[in-house]
């Protein structure tokens, strides 16, 4: 793990992680890296590798096997699952269960992808800077397959600051954004207090006046959002159509994911923007977390937190791999990767080639 790294964490957090037995995938904007995070015999363990710019993480699984794919600055990352490699990866041998290798890269361009998720076969991603929902695949850099109906036009102008995307039953139910407007960021002075839960593709809104929102996700038929600027991990009551809070936390919530009834919350720092009044979660703490929050949702209370130094701002995504750990993860920077021979129940590592 890089040296400009560190963190603390509690006997709790790690006890969440050894019981259960799954990774925490955490992408970190400010440093350029993507953590596997995970516990064994009651000891953290913490693998790295740098991608540029890391936001929005999806995951599948396609024939056993887990696919990753990690939204970077002007690329899509995907990789796939070796564990036949893991335990000769040259340089660290007998340290590894899991390996994730490069599988492809898709092109993007700079469309400021944010949240992804496999939908049916397909990679979705919340493209921001065009205000739309896209397809992410090899023939163009995205192609739109959804955009809410205030957007009268694709155009890399970010007009609402569209981020996040949930799904149910392999479609898209829900979407996030800064507020609904039609203008090149037209959510930047509001953004506050014109946040939105829309519902696709029907674009209803079902939660207004939200500061900030990020990371929609249903759970138990239960529509769930992060209220990034408070802190506040929302619950709709469907019945009342007004949001519960499970939580407020402190720091600048985005990323989520479960697993049962633990639910594993990105918190960030704010970044300093001169002349701008920072959102309201700035005003409630003497000092806001970058890193993890662990919460029972049942019982609405924290379980315990990762906490990363005071180098570090911001955390974008959490993903949970459920029955995964001691993983590492290589990068296509990574010369090692090419020597990554992966066949249908078969694993090689290649010679080192001459240099």
């Amino acid at each position: 793990m890089s040296e400009a790294l560190r963190y603390q964490v509690n006997a709790n957090f790690i006890q969440i992680l050894d019981t259960i037995g799954c990774t925490l995938a955490v992408s970190v904007y400010t440093s350029n890296t993507i953590l596997l995070v995970s516990a064994e015999g009651g000891r953290l363990q913490v693998a790295a590798t740098s991608l540029q710019r890391p936001m929005g993480i999806a995951t599948t699984v396609v024939d056993a096997s887990l696919r990753l794919a990690i939204a970077t600055f002007q690329e899509v990352v995907v990789l796939a699952d070796a564990p036949l490699l893991a335990a000769a990866l040259p340089d660290e041998p007998d340290t590894y269960a899991r390996l994730l290798v490069p599988r492809a890269t898709v092109y993007t361009g700079d469309i400021d992808a944010h949240e992804m998720a496999y939908v049916g076969g397909r990679l979705l991603a919340a493209n921001t800077r065009f205000s739309c929902i896209a397809e992410i695949d090899a023939r163009h850099s995205f192609t739109p397959a959804w955009t809410p109906p205030f957007i009268s036009a694709v155009m890399p102008e970010d007009r609402c600051h569209l981020n996040g995307l949930a799904c149910v039953d392999d479609r898209v139910a829900y979407a996030t954004a800064f507020a609904a407007t039609d203008v090149a960021r037209g959510w930047n002075e509001t953004r506050y207090r014109s946040g939105v839960l829309m519902e696709v593709p029907s674009g209803r809104v079902l939660l207004d006046g939200l500061c900030m929102p990020h990371s929609p996700r249903v759970y138990d038929g239960q529509p769930h959002v992060l209220e990034s600027g408070t802190g506040r991990v929302l619950r709709l009551d469907a019945e009342r159509g007004a949001p519960e809070t499970l939580a407020e936390l402190p720091g600048f919530a985005r990323g989520l994911d479960r697993i049962g009834d633990v639910l594993f919350v990105g918190l960030s720092r704010i970044r300093g923007q001169p002349g701008r009044t920072p959102p309201p979660v700035a005003s409630k703490y003497d000092k806001l977390m970058c890193g993890v929050a662990a919460l029972d949702r049942k019982h609405r209370r924290v379980l315990g937190y990762l906490t990363l130094d005071d180098s570090q701002d911001e955390i974008f995504d959490v993903r949970v791999l459920p029955n995964f750990r001691r993983g590492a993860i290589l990068n296509p920077a990574d010369d090692r990767h090419r020597r990554a021979l992966v066949l249908p129940g078969r694993a090689f590592w290649g010679e080192q080639p001459d240099s």
